[in-house]
């Protein structure tokens, strides 16, 4: 019971980098899309 618990926490964890990952790329994205649009 204690492994599968550990199992759901790092899975928990792991979801939550991946959202905090795909969130700091799309603003990496906008950043520059909005550099781009200024500069030109």
């Amino acid at each position: 019971q204690f492994v599968s618990a550990v199992t759901r926490l790092q899975r928990c964890l792991f979801s939550i980098v991946e959202g905090e990952v795909v969130a700091l790329q799309r603003a990496m994205e906008e950043a520059i899309h909005k550099g781009y649009n200024c500069s030109f």
